[in-house]
């Protein structure tokens, strides 16, 4: 059965411990939310204190959140044809899946990182197979979630078809997906137009299949269609604009995705209520 609203949220801090995630989610009437549990630039993760997990699963049901999803650091990069950058990558993605099982989120987005250096094609193959074999070896419930990107400079995942490569070559039940509104823009992939938003529909489903699609990172664009520049704006303040966000939010085939808020904020913060406000009033 199809959701009349989908699952509503943004990115919070969880600055002084995992559970603040939650109270800042509830404080800002999210049902999803998404957070950093360890530094994003920075290799060094850890699995939070027995008593703070316990916190955030108490808060988590308490408050009735309906999912979350935590957020890997941008140093991971599968697809490097340098050996050292691989095995940190492994390692902290695997860590990643572990923090995930232990607060009981719902999976780990991830940026799919850089062929450059090697063969385009190649090291998709490579990044598929270390996916593949990381959520082998981990034995718990929390899903991988690919982050389509923005373009440029050899990134991986612009393009759904290409998406759709890597998805199936990785071929795992604990796999999801992520479409963010700004990346599909800026890699010049979508076009905010009735039949832009039908044919990306058509090429998802093709390529993926829409029950594959796990969330959506709800941003406006500072930067232009095509631009491949990586660049978020508040809802409506940006190219895209509310309009054109709005045949996404029309369609009832993408509301079973949750919508979660990337957005810099009003006043720099990250998503606030204004920018929730504008997100529920799509629907």
């Amino acid at each position: 059965m199809k959701n009349i609203i989908p699952n509503l949220g943004g990115h919070v801090s969880c600055a002084g411990g995992a559970s603040n995630a939650v109270r800042n989610a509830q404080a800002l009437g999210m049902k999803t939310f998404q957070f950093h549990p360890t530094s994003p630039r920075q290799w060094k993760a850890n699995v939070p204190p027995q008593k703070e997990i316990d916190n955030f699963v108490a808060l988590y049901k308490q408050h009735d959140m309906k999912s979350c999803y935590i957020h890997a650091p941008y140093l991971i990069n599968l697809a490097s044809v340098d050996a050292e950058l691989q095995k940190k990558s492994i390692q902290n993605l695997s860590m990643q899946l572990t923090i995930g099982d232990a607060l009981g989120v719902t999976g780990v987005v991830f940026h799919l990182g850089s062929s450059k250096g090697g063969n385009h094609a190649d090291q998709i193959k490579q990044q598929a197979q270390l996916i593949h074999d990381i959520l082998n070896t981990h034995k718990g419930a929390c899903k991988i979630i690919l982050e389509n990107s923005a373009g440029g400079g050899d990134k991986i995942g612009s393009k759904i078809e290409e998406l759709g490569i890597l998805f199936h070559a990785i071929n795992h039940k604990k796999l999801g997906v992520c479409i963010d509104t700004a990346h599909i823009f800026e890699a010049g992939v979508l076009e905010y137009t009735k039949a832009g938003v039908e044919q990306f529909k058509k090429d998802f489903e093709s390529a993926i299949g829409l029950q594959h699609l796990a969330c959506f990172h709800v941003n406006d664009s500072k930067t232009a269609h095509g631009s491949c520049r990586d660049n978020h704006a508040n809802l409506g303040d940006g190219l895209i604009g509310i309009k054109w966000l709005q045949l996404l939010a029309d369609d009832k085939d993408f509301r079973n995705a949750d919508w979660v808020l990337e957005v810099p904020g009003i006043h720099g913060e990250g998503p606030d209520e204004e920018n929730m406000t504008r997100l529920r009033n799509l629907f």
